[in-house]
């Protein structure tokens, strides 16, 4: 019985063409899904996390229509 060295080839690289596709999509993919999630951090007004504690007198003044910022 002989062994076609083209045909033994292909079917030892295959497993490596699927890593060397697949790694990369599942990396792609996650980092994706941290981007998305990360597009929701405090929306709707995209401050960061310390910015909050200004912010929020400012947002009741505004809606208080006062210049008491209510500390």
């Amino acid at each position: 019985m002989k062994v076609d060295k083209k045909t033994s080839t292909k079917q030892a690289s295959k497993p490596k063409d699927w890593k060397n596709f697949f790694i990369p999509l599942i990396i792609f993919v996650l980092a994706l899904s941290i981007r998305i999630i990360g597009l929701k951090f405090d929306f709707p007004l995209f401050t960061h996390p310390d910015e909050n504690f200004l912010m929020s007198p400012l947002i009741e003044m505004s809606a208080k229509q006062s210049l008491d910022p209510g500390t």
